[in-house]
């Protein structure tokens, strides 16, 4: 992942953890992340979808 300076939106990399995406963002001021893969853009993700996914994952682990 590639983290830009405060105000530009970070890039980061389809396998990249959903963690340290958030803390990127979090670190530019940034509420969404650009996908890109091999210089083509995928998509946008933003902090929400990322929390959201966590969540998801965390009661799939317990078996909720």
């Amino acid at each position: 992942m590639l983290a830009k300076r405060d105000g530009e939106t970070p890039v980061a990399g389809p396998r990249d953890a959903l963690v340290l995406v958030l803390d990127a963002m979090r670190q530019a001021g940034a509420r969404f992340a650009a996908v890109v893969d091999g210089g083509r853009v995928l998509g946008l993700v933003s902090a929400r979808d990322i929390l959201a996914e966590l969540a998801r994952l965390a009661e799939s682990s317990r078996g909720v």
